[in-house]
């Protein structure tokens, strides 16, 4: 994984992604920290504008912009509801955007009636 400011790298790691394994964490115990694989022994600071890209070997598999997004409010759990306030820069407004922040919840099966 490889974090881009314009076309420099400002942080980088390299880590093996085990069969079955369907992701990797970053700075979190069991995870990799950023520099591992890499002589960039640094952890970023990303900012809005950065490319974060991610790659196989040689292979490209992806890449994202980050975008200018900010929490600026404490989180507040309501029952199943999380709300979360804070801003989407203009130009960068999902298409809904109470949807866009909406996370699913846990399919429950039917009780027997």
């Amino acid at each position: 994984m490889e974090v881009f400011r314009g076309e420099q790298i400002v942080a980088s790691l390299e880590g093996i992604i085990g069969e079955g394994d369907v992701a990797f964490e970053i700075n979190h115990p069991g995870g990799y920290c950023w520099g591992d694989g890499t002589g960039l022994k640094v952890t970023p600071d990303i900012r809005p504008g950065d490319r974060v890209a991610l790659r196989f070997g040689d292979e490209k598999a992806g890449d994202r912009i980050v975008q200018d997004t900010a929490v600026d409010t404490e989180t507040i759990l309501n029952g199943n509801t999380v709300i979360v306030k804070g801003k989407i820069a203009a130009g960068r407004r999902p298409q809904s955007p109470r949807a866009a922040h909406r996370q699913p919840r846990p399919h429950r099966p039917r009780r027997p009636s």
